[in-house]
């Protein structure tokens, strides 16, 4: 469920990259070949043998080159390897420190829309009705005159209440199921 979420998901790739520092700085100890090629003209006098000849462009000098460094001194490097181990462990501490967080949010936020279903179905089936037939009966009783004015505003301010608690409690509803899509990287 939690899987998709763009702050958890950047979290593991810092720990894809951190590996890859690692790697990087193990390839650091290994020997390094080199393998080059030139070709290149001198134009002008150039000494050779003791004399000195002329080289026009249409002479070139050709020539190839290798090489191999090998690392001499590997306790800097190690060390940076051990500096990049470190990172790695504290990004997947990171990861599992915002995982259990976001799990422990996800969980409390499912409870609270399950109360909070319980409360609407509550509203739908009873209470509800219940103000409505409350408006029915009370503007009948006015009208017969069964009760006065004052009698019947209570009434209707009543009715009004459970309306209006009704419509905070979508409100957190779909609060509480906004952040929980949030969470989820929906």
């Amino acid at each position: 469920m939690l899987g998709n979420n763009p702050v958890l998901q950047s979290l593991r790739s810092q720990i894809i990259v951190a590996g890859k520092e690692i790697r990087v700085e193990k390839g650091k100890l290994l020997p390094d070949f080199s393998i080059g090629y030139f070709n290149q003209s001198l134009v002008g006098n150039h000494p050779k043998d003791g004399m000195e000849k002329y080289y026009g462009v249409g002479k070139r000098f050709q020539g190839i080159e290798a090489g191999i460094s090998i690392p001499i001194f590997a306790k800097p490097q190690k060390a940076k390897i051990r500096a990049a181990e470190i990172n790695m462990q504290i990004r997947e501490a990171e990861v599992e420190a915002f995982y259990f967080g976001l799990s422990q949010r996800g969980t409390l936020l499912l409870s609270d829309l399950r109360r909070l279903q319980i409360q609407l179905d509550y509203f739908r089936k009873t209470a509800l009705p219940q103000a409505e037939l409350l408006i029915n009966k009370s503007q009948r009783a006015f009208e017969a005159g069964e009760i006065d004015y004052y009698q019947l505003s209570q009434s209707l301010n009543n009715a009004n209440n459970v309306r209006r608690q009704y419509i905070e409690v979508i409100n957190q509803y779909n609060q509480t199921a906004i952040e929980l899509e949030l969470i989820s990287g929906l």
